[in-house]
């Protein structure tokens, strides 16, 4: 059975992966107030209409990329301490790639039980420091092939995968 200590049985997001979702950086590394997800259809009346835009594209995108971890057992994580990165998001500043997934699916189910969460991870800066760390990991994934191989090209292996 899955436990939040246990070891991933899945794959980290790849370099080309992790490059992927970093197209979204200009629109969402600072908090950002989306495009509302919902409409007034008449007075009173307000329709959810779901993440909408850049917004959506970015949804999709870290499902697609491997980023929302399937199976994993995300509430007991939260209840084992996962919570203190969204009440401290400068922890995200320091998290490693697994940690960062686990954030990522947690927001990503939030999203599916909790309409518009995902919005407002736009506008509170949590996915901004997500984005900012994905970056500064991406770089470090720089670094050491650059330090391992000077002639080294853009690699697509994951460093980070155990």
């Amino acid at each position: 059975m899955n436990t939040p200590d246990s070891p991933p049985t899945f794959s980290l997001p790849t370099k080309a992966q992790i490059k992927s979702i970093l197209r979204f950086l200009p629109a969402f590394g600072h908090p950002t107030e989306p495009p509302s997800d919902w409409e007034q259809t008449a007075p009173e009346k307000f329709t959810y209409r779901g993440t909408t835009g850049e917004a959506a594209a970015l949804q999709s995108a870290l499902h697609k990329e491997g980023f929302n971890h399937v199976g994993f057992p995300y509430m007991q994580w939260l209840d084992a301490g996962g919570r203190r990165y969204m009440k401290t998001p400068k922890l995200i500043a320091t998290a490693d790639l697994l940690t960062l997934c686990r954030i990522i699916t947690v927001h990503l189910r939030g999203e599916r039980f909790c309409w518009g969460y995902f919005s407002s991870l736009l506008s509170n800066g949590q996915m901004a420091a997500i984005l900012q760390r994905l970056a500064a990991i991406y770089s470090e994934m720089d670094e050491g092939i650059k330090a391992s191989d000077p002639d080294s090209s853009d690699s697509d292996s994951n460093q980070f995968s155990g």
